[in-house]
């Protein structure tokens, strides 16, 4: 089956800005003085939405039909889905200014911004729920794309609290870090387990994810603990890889 990359770009960006936005609101609580890291994260989560925007126009062919498609936000999955990740992308650069420029609304909003991408990540599952392709009706589909927020977040968060200031309050909002992922990896491969039967998981794919999700995972753990930023970057990374191969599987799963 034919491999549609600017629809695994849009799904992974989105579920990403969603993790990133989400740690920005959370981790000024968790690490006070981290206002400058939660900055970066909504610019990286702008800059992401903006790509995914983009990639989501290659896949409809045509501006127009991005605009077509709002006309059914009744009976639509795929309007709805539009709608709100648009939203998503407007608030969350909306946010980011209001950031930059120091206003007292930015903080506020980010909690707004948060719903307004669950929502997004929500109609997104629907949407291929709503199709014929058996793997993809089941609950494995808004499993994976939730636990893909929550590992893609955490994967984005830890190179930037390793690499930043912030006090003694780093340690634990790496820790916090570092149990999000765990939160990620653990639900997707439970779903990937609970419904190994539709997915028909082919071994060499699924061993190579695992090898990367659980060596990430690891690495990242132990990064944390032993204070090694080289090891939780390539954690990070290793986490990121192995959620790339694994909605490259989804998009070819029947």
């Amino acid at each position: 089956m034919r491999l549609d990359l600017p629809l695994v770009a849009f799904t992974l960006l989105v579920q990403l800005a969603l993790g990133a936005v989400a740690l920005a609101a959370m981790a000024p609580l968790r690490a006070p003085g981290a206002e400058a890291l939660s900055l970066r994260l909504l610019w990286v989560a702008s800059a992401a939405l903006l790509v995914a925007s983009g990639a989501s126009l290659l896949h409809l062919g045509v501006k127009a039909g991005a605009l077509r498609s709002l006309r059914n936000l009744r009976t639509s999955w795929l309007s709805r889905e539009v709608l709100f990740t648009g939203l998503f992308t407007a608030l969350t650069l909306t946010s980011a200014i209001f950031a930059t420029l120091g206003t007292a609304a930015g903080p506020d909003l980010l909690w707004l911004v948060t719903l307004t991408g669950l929502a997004a990540v929500f109609t997104m599952s629907r949407l291929y729920q709503a199709t014929v392709r058996p793997a993809w009706a089941t609950g494995y589909t808004p499993i994976s794309f939730f636990a893909s927020a929550l590992t893609l977040g955490a994967a984005l968060g830890a190179p930037f609290v390793s690499l930043t200031s912030i006090s003694a309050a780093q340690n634990l909002l790496l820790q916090d870090i570092v149990l999000t992922a765990a939160t990620g990896v653990t639900a997707s491969l439970a779903a990937a387990a609970l419904y190994a039967p539709e997915l028909s998981e082919h071994r060499l794919p699924l061993a190579a994810r695992l090898l990367l999700t659980l060596g990430g995972l690891g690495l990242l753990t132990v990064g944390w603990y032993a204070a090694v930023v080289p090891l939780t970057l390539t954690g990070a990374l290793l986490l990121a890889a192995g959620e790339l191969l694994a909605r490259i599987r989804f998009f070819t799963l029947q």
